[in-house]
């Protein structure tokens, strides 16, 4: 309880201490400001489409990122009615298709990994799974240290090869 009540503004302070336990104040806290509306839809939907892939940053946890923030899509976008005009109506048939999930997950890799966009392309390999092994096993055989990988240390005449540590 005693991160939660520092974790809010001053102001809020004195709501939270009202509740007997941290799980209290908590959904006090959700029911009050995690409200769906219009514009929440319309954040999801750009989380989704500009999640571009950073240097340095891990396939996994980019994949990871973009799985959240498409899934926080999805569940909104179940609620749509059938109105063909509505927004979420839109978004339900975007997320259904494992196709263009595939596809926006490799636009969120393009300017990092164009050649292996570029492979994918070339395979028309674009349902999501199949896009995200892809990327997960090429991540994974670059993490393995190769045998043939070690810096030697060439010394001088008299000294024997070392390996760099």
């Amino acid at each position: 309880m005693f991160l939660l009540i520092q974790g809010v503004s001053s102001t809020l302070q004195p709501d939270i201490v009202s509740y007997e336990t941290a799980a209290e104040a908590w959904q006090a806290m959700k029911d009050r400001f995690d409200k769906e509306t219009p514009n929440t839809d319309i954040i999801s939907l750009k989380n989704v489409l500009l999640n571009d892939f950073k240097i340095r940053q891990n396939i996994a946890d980019h994949t990871t990122n973009f799985k959240n923030a498409w899934n926080r899509l999805a569940t909104r976008s179940k609620q749509a009615t059938d109105n063909k005009k509505s927004f979420l109506y839109i978004t339900r048939l975007m997320c259904e298709s494992e196709e263009f999930k595939g596809a926006v997950y490799i636009a969120s890799l393009m300017d990092t990994h164009q050649d292996l966009c570029n492979t994918l392309a070339a395979r028309e390999q674009r349902d999501y799974v199949d896009v995200r092994d892809f990327f997960l096993s090429r991540a994974a055989e670059k993490a393995e240290p190769k045998e043939d990988d070690k810096a030697l240390f060439v010394p001088r005449k008299d000294q024997r090869k070392k390996e760099c540590t």
